[in-house]
């Protein structure tokens, strides 16, 4: 009925004020229809800028004198220090070590370790393979208050049965990322 109403008006409305007047109609309904199906709102960007992680190498990765027997053998070197031979002779003057490192990076974060799967070490003879490489902390880490963690790695390295003598050597990266 109010429809009916406005119609009957809008017939008896001069020509050109009813082209006016369907505007304005027509510009409210956009506006409520506009308030109806958006909105928006205001929000701040932000971010957390932490110290760059540090590692730096204090001891090399050392398995000391070793004489191999007629069987092949191994050497492991655990990352807290500790020597075992299987089918070697063991010097007990030249001990070896596990590699060490210093970290720094942000106070009381965590880091993750990551250690490649082997390495191969040359000399005169045939190469010598060093396997499962372990570390100390074992696979993750967590900075100190003053942001400083100490590392070790160790590993097992594999003798063949009448190793030629000699200095085997090869190097290996680690690798320290936040986690």
């Amino acid at each position: 009925m109010f429809l009916a109403f406005f119609r009957l008006r809008i017939r008896r409305i001069h020509p050109l004020l009813r082209v006016v007047w369907l505007l304005c109609l027509l510009t409210f309904s956009t506006g409520i229809r506009a308030k109806i199906f958006s909105s928006s709102a205001t929000t701040k960007g932000a971010a957390t800028v932490v110290a760059t992680v540090t590692l730096v190498k204090t001891a090399d990765l050392l398995f000391g004198t070793v004489a191999p027997t007629s069987s092949a053998g191994t050497v492991t070197i655990s990352p807290t220090g500790g020597r075992t031979g299987s089918n070697v002779m063991l010097s007990a003057t030249a001990l070896g070590n596990p590699a060490s490192f210093s970290i720094t990076g942000a106070a009381g974060g965590g880091f993750s370790i990551v250690l490649p799967s082997s390495v191969t070490l040359t000399g005169p003879g045939t190469s010598i393979q060093l396997t499962t490489l372990t570390s100390n902390p074992s696979s993750v880490g967590t900075f100190g208050a003053g942001g400083t963690a100490t590392l070790s790695v160790g590993g097992t390295l594999g003798i063949s049965a009448n190793q030629a003598a000699g200095v085997y050597s090869g190097s290996f990266s680690v690798t320290v990322n936040y986690n």
